[in-house]
Formats: C-alpha cells, structure tokens, sequence
C-alpha cells in the first residue's frame, strides 16, 4: 500500500507530531497539516493533491470532525478518510462512520502499527470502491486487515486497563488493612482500652506515623496512576485557605512531635478566597509538610506560611524546614517521578519518590505555580500560588495550562447555566455537586450565586452542544433513578467559543465580565 500524500486536518501539535513521524517517514509521503478554517480550504488542498489520503483529528479547527468527514466525503467520493477518536463510544464512531469515514483509530492508543494498519484498511476501501476493482478479493484482503486491526486495537486496550486496574485494586487492597491498623492504634494510643504508660504511648505514636506513611505511599501509587491516564477527579470551587490548613494541623503536629521537631503555622486573618480544589490542595500541604518534618534536623522547626499577593492576583502557601538542604544540582530533579534525593537515615520509610512529582501536577491542575530555594547545610523553602477566586488570573493560567492536558483543545467555549426552579431545600447544593461531576479535568465550573453557574469547557461549539446534551440526558436519569429530592430544571445560555491561539484577550474579556458580575458573592 502506498499513499504518496497524506492530508491530516488537526491543530493538537502532540498528535501532529506523532502523525508526522508515523506517516512521512514510514511511508516516504509528503503530509500536509491544516486546520479546518474554510470548507473551499479543504476542498482546494484535497483537490490539488492526487492520491491522497485524509487523517482527521477529534479536535481539527473551526468544524466538528463529523462535519470535516462530510465536506471531504461530498466532494470526492473515493478519498479514503481515517478519523481519530477520544474514546471508543458506539454514538461518537457510529457518527463518523454515517458521514463518510472509511476507519477509525483511538487516538490516546496511536502506535505506528496501529495507525499503519488503519491507513491500510481505508486504502483498501477505497480500491474496492474503484470502478473495476476486484471486489471479492479486495474484500477478503479487508476483512483480513480488519481482524488484525481489532486484535491489535484489543490488545494495547486490554493491556492499559489490566495495568490500571491492577494498580486500582493493590492501592484499594492496601488501604483497607491499613485504615484498621490505623484505627485501633489509634484507640489504644488515646487510652480508650485501657491505660498505657508514656513509653508505650511513645511507640504507638511512631507506629501511627509509619501507618500515615503508607497510607501516603499508597495513595501516591493511585494518583499517580489515575494523574498519567487523565482519570483524576477534580472539584475546583471557591475555599477558604486557613479552613484546609486548619483541617491539618493535628496530622501535622503528631508527625512533628515523633521527629522532635519544632511545628510553626503562619495563617494571616482575613485571606482571600481561592478557586481550587481543597482536597487537592490539602493533598500537597500534606505531602511537603511531611517532607519537611522528615528532613529538619532533631530540635529544628518546619514553618507553614501563607501570604496574599494581591499584585499576583493569588495566595502563597509555603513550608520551610532547616535540613540539610538540597544540592543545586538536583533541584532539576527532585519533581521528576521516583527521584529520590538524600539518603537521610532518619527516613525509616523512604517513600516511592513520587510525592514531588505529583506535587507538581497537582499544583498545575490548580493553576497554580511551585517554587523550590534552598541552601545546603541551611534548610529548604517549597512554596506554591493558588488563583483568586474571581481573578482574571484564572482563566489565563487556565489557557496556559490547556495545552498540558491530556487532549487539549484548540477552543474554549463558555455557558451559563440557570436554575429555572429552586425546588426542596438542598437541591441547588445537591446541583452544584453534580455539574462538578459532569465536566472533565479540562473543564471549569464557577457559581455565580445559589442558582446561577457558568461553565468554561476546552470545546468548540459543536463538543458544546454536545456537552449541554449530555447533562441534559444525566440530569433526567439522575430524577429518574433517584427517590430522593430531584434536581431543578436547567437553562443554558451560550456565551461564545473562541480559539486559543489567537483569541485569548476576547475570552479573558468575556470572562471578567461575567465575573465581575457576582463579585462579592461567596458561596
């Protein structure tokens, strides 16, 4: 098979690229990529290319990639088309598929074998489709490809979802045991079953710390996990910084207490609210606080701080330890995955090495940034911003980190939801819990005031439409399925979609405005 030039219609530069390397090179084609401004575009550069070949991509400019698949099939009935799909869902394949797209491959499964035997596939297409082809055998020759195809395609899926699962079920597996240990340590250590003396309760309180050691390893094992595939839960919402810190500061003393180590808490009255998510945020707290307290010397102190930055539009949390410090050498290092730096043996548990890593992803999630100083011999600061709520800064941190996101998107689009019936009390509560569980980690959700909601989603009109459908379809089969108090009817109001790439200061504009709207509102 031979297709000398290959036209692929996207902008996602990842997925360009490793098309690039797929195509050009294996083939020795000369491949062309444009995105889908104009449908006389697509037409002109198809037209003037014989023999070619359409590769389209689920993110490809201006048009859906159903409505691409249309314009190309109308105009040339022969060209062979492969489209590129997010996921394997029947109703989003078995579209492509009406429209004219000869095959299909997973694009967060894109192999060179893979896409070599799609190409195939739609090449054999379309020579069955050539006026005196030799059907039958084109066929056999098809349906043979095809079943090799799908082995494949069955295979790399069944291989990353047993992968997953597995790290699913051991970190599952292991919290479990580890809650118990935990809990009745815990009963014996506060003298709930009986009277113990300060040596004992000396031991028990290090054994409740190994215990939060492994909790912490095995959570890092399943966040790191669900962080590579794009599978993390996100809730961001407007928080309050001193309620998370306040939330942790026992955890934090205990550990400080069996490493004898001074515990400091800087909160100033009065902070801000900041748009992120708590948990999340906690999360990070907890593992550089634990870091700190590991590494401070005996008789040292670890500082927790948080300062507001109203030039920066943002709040700073931070912790400062007086440990050995960090070698200037390896502070490129410390937040890669499995990194360990020091070989401090106060550490009984070394850890897995991926606490700073998924610091780091985590604290971009939140649009936030993470900075490291330190000095051997006199300690080391980590300190990481999070967003105003209601900050500009949100929505252009937002559109920096898009391009970081697993699937990200060339256009961002916005709505604004209305509750039309307030319903039971609760119920508004209750909604607003379930459009957080509607969006994707890419997507933003901020509450105007009880009943009023906008959404900022990384789409072009077409996938938000598509979004709008299907919170509609989830919302009705949440009532139906529910005994208990029914969500409000929703109205959707579209804002606009623009490109990120050269519309940015229109969205941020649009975006302030709408904001600016409910300033003042804390819900």
């Amino acid at each position: 098979m031979r297709h000398p030039y290959t036209i692929v219609v996207g902008e996602d530069p990842t997925i360009v690229n490793l098309l690039r390397s797929y195509l050009a090179p294996a083939e020795g084609a000369c491949t062309s990529f444009v995105p889908a401004h104009s449908r006389e575009e697509l037409k002109g550069l198809v037209l003037k290319n014989d023999n070619n070949i359409a590769v389209i991509d689920s993110e490809c400019g201006k048009f859906t990639s159903a409505e691409v698949v249309k314009i190309i099939r109308a105009a040339f009935s022969n060209l062979p088309i492969v489209c590129l799909v997010d996921k394997d869902t029947p109703e989003s394949i078995s579209d492509l598929l009406a429209c004219g797209a000869d095959a299909y491959l997973n694009k967060n499964y894109i192999s060179s074998e893979l896409l070599k035997h799609t190409v195939e596939h739609a090449l054999i297409i379309r020579e069955a489709r050539t006026p005196g082809g030799k059907t039958k055998k084109l066929q056999d020759e098809l349906n043979i490809q095809n079943q090799l195809l799908e082995e494949c395609h069955r295979r790399v899926t069944s291989l990353y979802h047993a992968t997953h699962e597995f790290v699913d079920n051991v970190s599952h597996e292991l919290r479990n045991p580890l809650t118990v240990v935990k809990e009745y340590t815990s009963l014996i250590h506060d003298g709930l079953v009986g009277e113990i003396n300060d040596d004992q309760k000396d031991l028990l309180n290090n054994a409740l710390i190994r215990v939060d050691d492994l909790a912490s390893m095995v959570e890092d094992m399943l966040d790191s996990s669900k962080l590579r595939t794009g599978l993390l839960n996100i809730s961001r919402q407007e928080t309050q910084p001193s309620e998370v810190i306040e939330r942790l500061k026992t955890n934090f003393q205990r550990k400080a207490d069996a490493f004898g180590v001074r515990l400091e808490i800087d909160i100033p009255q009065d902070l801000p609210w900041i748009y992120c998510d708590p948990a999340q945020i906690a999360r990070v707290l907890r593992n550089l606080a634990a870091n700190a307290v590991k590494f401070a010397e005996e008789g040292g102190f670890v500082r927790i701080w948080v300062k507001h930055e109203p030039d920066k539009d943002c709040v700073v949390v931070g912790v400062t330890d007086n440990g050995p410090g960090i070698r200037p050498q390896a502070l490129t290092q410390i937040f890669e995955a499995f990194q360990q730096i020091g070989d401090d043996t106060r550490r009984s548990t070394k850890g897995l090495g991926l606490g700073l890593s998924i610091v780091k992803d985590l604290v971009h999630l939140n649009f936030g940034d993470i900075e490291v100083h330190s000095v051997p011999g006199e300690g080391s600061e980590f300190s990481f911003s999070v967003p105003l709520a209601g900050s500009t800064g949100i929505i252009e941190h937002y559109l920096q980190r898009l391009g970081e996101f697993r699937g990200g998107s060339s256009f961002v689009s916005m709505v604004k939801v209305n509750a039309t019936e307030i319903g039971e009390p609760g119920s508004l509560d209750m909604l607003d819990t379930f459009l957080q569980n509607q969006i994707r980690r890419t997507d933003l959700v901020f509450r105007q005031d009880q009943a009023t909601w906008l959404i900022v989603a990384a789409t072009n009109a077409g996938g938000l439409n598509t979004m709008i459908e299907r919170i509609i379809r989830s919302r009705e089969e949440t009532n139906r399925n529910t005994a208990g108090i029914p969500l409000p009817a929703l109205e959707y109001q579209v804002q606009g979609n623009w490109r990120v790439k050269d519309q940015q200061s229109e969205l941020v504009q649009m975006y302030s405005r709408l904001i600016r709207a409910r300033e003042g509102v804390n819900v």
